[in-house]
């Protein structure tokens, strides 16, 4: 987990990270990727990249001074529609808002 998550945090920004992505860099096929995160994390590939990505956007909401569109920027998400939804699916709050509350 240790590599699957540094390879993660040095690619965060890629809005095309995927699953096929870090398998290859794994140097296992996906489904193989996928048994394994979801042995450990109970969840698939897909799903734990954005959870990471969404753990970092939180972060930085909380303990930076970046506009919300540079964070969703930093944190690999195409469109600002898209970064708000799976926040809110995510921890049940909106970006901004989970701003104000911070």
């Amino acid at each position: 987990m240790k590599q699957i998550n540094e390879y993660i945090r040095e690619n965060i920004m890629d809005c095309n990270l995927n699953a096929s992505m870090l398998a290859e860099h794994m140097i296992m096929s996906v489904p193989t990727l996928n048994r394994r995160i979801n042995g450990i994390t109970g969840t698939n590939t897909t799903i734990y990249i954005r959870q990471r990505k969404l753990a970092r956007a939180k972060y930085l909401l909380k303990n930076s001074s970046m506009s919300m569109g540079e964070i969703q920027t930093v944190c690999g998400f195409e469109t600002p529609s898209y970064f708000s939804r799976t926040f809110k699916a995510e921890f049940g709050i909106t970006p901004t808002d989970y701003r104000k509350e911070k």
